[in-house]
């Protein structure tokens, strides 16, 4: 008896610790790379859509190590398009295209083009169009919105594309 007393101790121990190491964060504290220490910020940029929203608009790029010293070589890329509140930098929707390219000096080409769309605050606004393709070198993303009471519409086209050399270029 005095052992299964013991062992609950322990195991309700354990339990305890490891609820104790959860850690939620919001939206706008999670980057695509946060716990990538390759990663590198490329681009951020802010476009007023009206006098309460604003676009922020990020781009990151990530070079995944090889093992290999010739042949294929991979590095990755990612825009996100947040439409947030300017005043609590609520985050509304969020869309990211996230791409994957492989490439070796002499020619290149995108493996992945993934999107990924979430809305965060509910009947504000709506998702229009979310998607994500590849072709060749190139990496693109469809995305668009629209307020649910004004109509009025946030979105575009994206690219990420890899030259021969593992450049990214990201649009």
């Amino acid at each position: 008896m005095r052992k299964i007393k013991s062992l609950l101790c322990v195991l309700l121990t354990m339990i305890i610790s490891l609820g104790s190491m959860v850690t939620v964060k919001a939206d706008t504290e999670i980057k695509p790379y946060e716990n990538k220490e390759n990663a590198v910020l490329l681009k951020r940029e802010y476009i007023d859509l009206d006098e309460d929203t604003v676009i922020e608009i990020e781009s990151y790029e990530e070079k995944i190590p090889s093992l290999a010293r010739a042949g294929w070589k991979t590095t990755s890329a990612t825009k996100t398009y947040r439409v947030k509140d300017k005043n609590t930098n609520t985050v509304f929707v969020k869309y990211i295209l996230k791409a994957t390219f492989r490439y070796n000096g002499k020619q290149a080409q995108c493996t992945t083009a993934t999107p990924d769309c979430k809305i965060f605050v509910p009947n504000v606004y709506k998702v229009i169009t979310k998607s994500a393709s590849k072709e060749g070198d190139t990496a693109l993303g469809y995305f668009y919105c629209e307020h649910i009471k004004t109509g009025k519409g946030a979105g575009g086209t994206f690219s990420i594309k890899c030259a021969a050399n593992g450049a990214v270029t990201i649009n």
